[in-house]
């Protein structure tokens, strides 16, 4: 490809795909701290949804804006910190009201894929406490709440013990 086919892709993909030009325009101007507060408005938004007491977050939201960050390639903390974030207001969601299993499910899902990324990114001395403490802090006063915090709690443990960290909940 000559200088002026490779200008024309460029526009035509700039044009054409959103993920393209967001990335395009990530590079000419890399404000990372305000697409994290975009991303974090956009998980709170998507995971802060009750109705008649059971919590309804929209998976597909949370993983796209998850997405939206580690496809910018901004570091692996941003990435670590975006997922840890994912996961704390899925803690704060579960104090508002129910979980269907299978958003419990996706959830332990979530926890285990951020200390998985964060155990291979030498990134467990920072994400693993704060995750930690979300878990410390959950309140056990319903029975769906005391079940949560045990699910979540026996999972924190196994995938501790699979990234081969020796770290006890107190």
């Amino acid at each position: 490809m000559d200088k002026d086919q490779l200008i024309n892709l460029v526009l035509e993909v700039y044009k054409a795909k959103k993920e393209a030009k967001d990335y395009l325009d990530f590079f000419e101007n890399p404000n990372i701290d305000k697409r994290m507060e975009k991303a974090r408005a956009d998980i709170q938004k998507a995971i802060i949804r009750v109705k008649r007491g059971l919590l309804k977050p929209r998976m597909l939201a949370v993983k796209d804006a998850i997405k939206s960050i580690s496809s910018l390639s901004p570091g692996e903390e941003y990435i670590a910190d975006i997922m840890v974030y994912a996961f704390n207001e899925f803690c704060i969601g579960a104090m508002f009201g129910r979980m269907k299993d299978a958003t419990l499910r996706s959830v332990v899902k979530l926890m285990n894929d951020t200390i998985v990324f964060a155990d291979k990114n030498g990134l467990s001395a920072s994400v693993l406490p704060r995750m930690q403490a979300t878990i410390q802090s959950l309140k056990t006063d319903y029975i769906y709440r005391r079940e949560f915090k045990r699910i979540i709690e026996d999972s924190f443990a196994v995938a501790i013990e699979n990234c081969g960290r020796q770290i006890y909940l107190s």
